[in-house]
C-alpha cells in the first residue's frame, strides 16, 4: 500500500500481531536458532517442510516442522499475451509421519499461550512424531536432543 492511506486487512488483528511478537521474542532469545545452522531434512511438494537447526558444541537443538504454503495467495497469470492475477487458497498437508534417527530424542513442544511459546515437556520422548492435519502457514516447533 505504497502511496496510498489504505488500511491493510490485519491492522486490527491483534492475535495476528501477539503471535508475530511471541516467534520474533522466540527466535532471538534461543542461541540455537541465532548462532546455530538449519538444514531442511525433508520438504514435500504438497507443503510440508521438517528443518532441524544445530549449534555445534550445544546438545539441545530445535526442529521445525511447518506447511510452508501460504492461506492466501496472489499470482500474476499470463495467457496469449493477457495478464491477469489470481487469488488462490493454500492447502493443508494431511498425515505426515517423520521419523529422527535413534541417536536423537524428540523431547518437549512450544506451544503458542496466547503470549509466548512455552516449553511443554512430553511425558516420554520419542524419535517420531506424526501430524494429521496442517493448515497453511502452520508451525510447529520441538527440542529434540542428541
Amino acid at each position: 500500500v505504497i502511496g496510498s492511506e489504505i488500511s491493510m486487512k490485519r491492522e486490527q488483528d491483534y492475535d495476528f500481531y501477539s503471535k508475530f511478537d511471541a516467534i520474533d521474542r522466540f527466535v532471538k532469545n534461543n542461541s540455537v536458532i541465532t548462532e546455530g545452522e538449519a538444514n531442511i531434512i525433508r520438504q514435500d511438494d504438497d507443503g510440508f517442510v521438517v528443518w532441524h537447526i544445530q549449534k555445534e558444541g550445544v546438545k539441545n537443538s530445535i526442529l521445525v516442522v511447518a506447511n510452508y504454503n501460504s492461506p492466501k495467495e496472489k499470482f500474476c497469470v499470463e495467457e496469449n499475451g493477457n495478464s491477469w492475477t489470481e487469488e488462490r487458497e493454500g492447502t493443508e498437508v494431511f498425515d505426515k509421519t517423520i521419523e529422527l534417527s535413534c541417536d536423537y530424542s524428540i523431547v518437549s513442544e512450544y506451544r503458542f499461550d496466547g503470549t509466548d511459546f512455552i516449553e511443554e515437556k512430553f511425558v516420554t520422548a520419542t524419535n517420531q512424531l506424526s501430524f494429521g492435519k496442517i493448515m497453511p502457514a502452520e508451525f510447529k516447533f520441538y527440542t529434540v536432543i542428541k
